[in-house]
């Protein structure tokens, strides 16, 4: 990944959505993990911006997670620790265009896709 700066939060954010992928066995690090790492954060901001937005975080994090359940996944000693998914890194590429010292957001287009599947 691109050395960039990444607020204390987007750091967090990422790093739990790295151990989360990792816990389920998923190979790559998806935006909707990065995006429950999002919504788990008690003072962050993606709540209130799905909020202001006419979404419920809840049932966007319960989505999310009927989706990340549904992914291929594996276990045991050989399994690889999981890098970002292409997605992913676009989404942190485009995040870092539009405000290099904001830290990381997901992509809309990245998030609403899978939602939908």
């Amino acid at each position: 990944m691109d050395s960039y700066k990444l607020t204390t939060k987007s750091q967090e954010a990422l790093s739990n959505a790295v151990q989360a992928a990792a816990a389920k066995g998923h190979p790559h690090v998806e935006p909707l993990h990065i995006l429950l790492a999002l919504l788990a954060q008690p003072e962050g901001i993606a709540r209130p911006l799905l909020q202001a937005a006419g979404a419920d975080p809840n049932a966007v994090s319960t989505q999310a997670k009927n989706v990340l359940d549904r992914l291929p996944s594996a276990t045991g000693a050989t399994v690889a620790a999981p890098g970002l998914s292409r997605p992913a890194e676009s989404s942190t590429r485009t995040a870092r265009r539009c405000h290099p010292s904001a830290g990381t957001a997901a992509e809309p287009g990245a998030v609403r896709g899978p939602l939908r599947g």
